[in-house]
Parts: C-alpha cells; sequence; structure tokens
C-alpha cells in the first residue's frame, strides 16, 4: 500500500472506474473531466478488455483460447504497438517473456475464478519445453491480426496495464479541450502515472505500522510502479 502526500488538495477530481482490469483504476485531476471525456475513457476501457482480457470468455483473446482449430483473429489498431512490443521482448529474452504464457498461468490457478489451485498435471505441461504454444511459432502475426492454427490462451498482463494507462494518458492530451493541459496522477491498482507541475512524494506504507513509511520518493513525470 502507498501514501500519495497532499494529493487530495492538489488534484480533488477523481473519476473512478472500479472494475477496469479487475483491480479498479481512479484518475486524480486538478480540473474536473467533462462527461464526454469521462465517457469516452469508460469506453474505451471496455474496449480494451473485450480485446485483451483472459478472465473474459467473450473477449478476443477468450475465443483463442477455445478456438480448437485456431482462426484468424482481428484487433484494434491501437494494439499494434502492444504486439510490436512483445515482438522485442520475446526476441530480447529469447522466448522467457512470452504472451502464451497464459496457458501455464492457468494451470498454476491463476485462472478466471482465482483458484490459485495448480491443475495435477501442472509440473507436466507448464512451458514451451513441455509443448505450450509459443509466441514466435504458434501466433502468426499480420499487423493487429493474429492466425493460429489451435487454442492459444495468451497473456499481455506483464505489459498490458501500463499500455493502457499509456493510452489513457493520450486521451487527456495536452489539456483536452481545457486552456491548460491537465495535471493527473492515474492509479491502477497500485501503479501510477503521474503527470504534475510540482512532485508529489509517494510513500511506502509499513505493513506493521500505516502511519509510517519505510521508503519515499518524488516524482513529477513518469511512471511508478
Amino acid at each position: 500500500m502507498r501514501a500519495m502526500t497532499g494529493l487530495a488538495e492538489r488534484l480533488p477530481h477523481v473519476a473512478a472506474f472500479p472494475e477496469a482490469l479487475g483491480t479498479g483504476l481512479l484518475l486524480h485531476t486538478d480540473v474536473a473531466l467533462d462527461d464526454g471525456l469521462s465517457n469516452c475513457i469508460d469506453m474505451f476501457i471496455s474496449t480494451y478488455e473485450a480485446a485483451l482480457s483472459r478472465f473474459k470468455d467473450d473477449s478476443t483473446v477468450g475465443r483463442m483460447r477455445t478456438a480448437t482449430h485456431g482462426g484468424t483473429f482481428d484487433f484494434p489498431d491501437w494494439a499494434l504497438g502492444l504486439f510490436g512490443l512483445y515482438d522485442q521482448l520475446f526476441a530480447s529474452t529469447n522466448g522467457t517473456i512470452d504472451p502464451c504464457v497464459g496457458e501455464d498461468l492457468i494451470r498454476l490457478g491463476y485462472d478466471e475464478s482465482y483458484s490459485f489451485t495448480p491443475a495435477p498435471d501442472a509440473a507436466e505441461h507448464a512451458g514451451a519445453i513441455h509443448g505450450r504454444a509459443i509466441w514466435s511459432a504458434d501466433v502468426e502475426r499480420h499487423g493487429t491480426t493474429l492466425v493460429t492454427r489451435g487454442p492459444v490462451a495468451l497473456d499481455f498482463g506483464a505489459c498490458g496495464k501500463g499500455y493502457l494507462v499509456d493510452l489513457l494518458a493520450g486521451m487527456l492530451g495536452d489539456g483536452a479541450g481545457h486552456p491548460q493541459p491537465i495535471q493527473y496522477v492515474i492509479d491502477a491498482g497500485g501503479d501510477l502515472l503521474v503527470h504534475t507541475d510540482e512532485p508529489i512524494t509517494i510513500a511506502l506504507e509499513d505493513p506493521a505500522d500505516p502511519a509510517n513509511a519505510v521508503g519515499a520518493v518524488e516524482i513529477s513525470q513518469g511512471a511508478f510502479c
């Protein structure tokens, strides 16, 4: 848990999206967002999850997981940067970072119901070494279209939350209709994107004493996780 000193005074307007990403998302701003922008953000979050959420059976990723014979799956244009990033991460880590890890996570109990109970055969099947699909061989990419030959369980959790937050920041723009640029903190389940004129202080709380900070950092521009 973390505390952000003076946030309520400096960024008094809060837009809450409690269902976003399973953890909820808070947007703290120095000026109130108009209803149109707030609705656009809410709709975009829903669109994002409808494409990429591993926890929704009817998402594009969910349909890929249950496609017995694979298929052709089209994603929105904004997914291009995310897929390109995973191409680079897969290549630079020799496959250690692989969005096809979703199958392993499900076997290990990080499933739709958050059972956290590993399947009895998890150890025998987890990992590409045991035949799990891999990004470079089992997913054919043409821009934002992914083609598979069998079921593939993708998980974009390594970068997906941060990518969404960056896209939301882009929607705020350089003022988003206001005379002055909006100052904001986007809080996605404790992962933060900060854009303020003056630094804010983020403190890591001592779990044994919430009044005590075991560490603190000041930041005005950038991400903090």
